[in-house]
């Protein structure tokens, strides 16, 4: 089974049950993301911060604004001595990718019920944004990895996998929440 039609799959068994599942999950590698890469944001922080200010994010990956090959770089530098502890927040990134992709899945099987008129190019494109977002994530994952390595400068790289990644999933989510807002009104 190829994998567009395992997520094809995913998607029309899809229940509320299964998206509340995907969404815990979600929860949980999100948390899980956030405790290894800790210490890693207070290098980033470098001074105390206080209450719910130390859960905003400092690394560049995770700015939804996006940014630069520079701001890479000036990322690079502060945790260079943490690349141990980077790299394992890479791997624990992959659990992560796979709960967002499975919610936006199961989402977008919930919002485009069989019953509901779409085109055969519709319904799969529905189920190739989210794997898009997984493999956009992926990319990002593997070019950060390289930079670590230190094998070659993809800092020019890195903003455009992440602008990638998250458009992917913004623009799946969207989709989804109007087709299920249409399929409401109904």
């Amino acid at each position: 089974m190829t994998p567009l039609a395992a997520a094809e799959t995913l998607a029309r068994e899809a229940t509320p049950q299964r998206f509340a599942l995907a969404l815990a999950a979600m929860l949980a590698c999100y948390l899980a993301v956030t405790f290894v890469h800790a210490p890693i944001e207070a290098a980033l922080r470098g001074t105390a911060c206080d209450g719910l200010s130390c859960l905003k994010p400092q690394r560049p990956d995770t700015r939804f604004g996006g940014y630069g090959a520079a701001d890479f770089r000036l990322y690079l530098d502060a945790v260079w001595g943490l690349r141990g502890r980077a790299l394992v927040g890479v791997a624990v990134d992959l659990p992560l990718t796979a709960a967002v992709t499975f919610a936006l899945l199961t989402g977008a099987g919930l919002a485009a019920p069989p019953m509901l008129p779409l085109a055969d190019r519709t319904r799969r494109l529905l189920v190739i944004m989210p794997l898009a977002y997984a493999a956009s994530d992926l990319i990002e994952n593997t070019l950060v990895v390289l930079a670590f390595a230190g094998i070659f400068d993809v800092s020019p790289m890195v903003p455009w996998a992440s602008a990638l990644k998250f458009g992917t999933a913004a623009a799946s989510g969207a989709v989804t929440l109007v087709l299920g807002l249409m399929r409401a009104t109904a």
